[in-house]
C-alpha cells in the first residue's frame, strides 16, 4: 500500500471480516427484508476471490491501486449488490482489518 510518495508499505497479510448491510420497503412473508443465510452465502459468494490469492494486488482490480480496507468493500459491495434478490438493496459494506480498525463503503 502506498500511503506517501515513495514509501510503500510493506506486504503484509490481515484477516479481513465483512458485514453487510441491506434494507428493504417491504419486510416478506417470513417478516425479514432477507434470510441471514441466504445473504452470509452471497457475502462469501461476492468475497470469494480475495480468498484465494497470496496477496490481494495479485487481483487485475487491485493490481494498481491500494488494497485498503475502503478498497475491499467498495469491490465487495460492487460484487455482492447485483446478487441480491430484487426486494433488497445493499445499503453498505463494512470491512475489518483488525478487531478495531474498519472501513465501510456506502455509495
Amino acid at each position: 500500500m502506498h500511503l506517501k510518495p515513495n514509501a510503500p508499505e510493506q506486504p503484509h497479510q490481515h484477516r479481513w471480516r465483512a458485514r453487510a448491510v441491506v434494507q428493504t420497503q417491504t419486510l416478506d412473508r417470513n417478516d425479514l427484508v432477507m434470510d441471514f443465510q441466504l445473504l452470509a452465502h452471497l457475502l462469501r459468494q461476492a468475497a470469494r476471490p480475495l480468498t484465494r490469492v497470496k496477496m490481494i494486488n495479485e487481483l487485475p482490480p487491485f493490481a494498481r491501486r491500494n488494497p485498503s480496507a475502503e478498497r475491499i468493500a467498495q469491490y465487495i459491495f460492487d460484487r455482492l449488490a447485483p446478487l441480491l434478490p430484487s426486494t433488497v438493496k445493499l445499503k453498505k459494506v463494512i470491512v475489518w482489518e483488525t478487531p478495531h480498525a474498519a472501513a465501510a463503503y456506502q455509495p
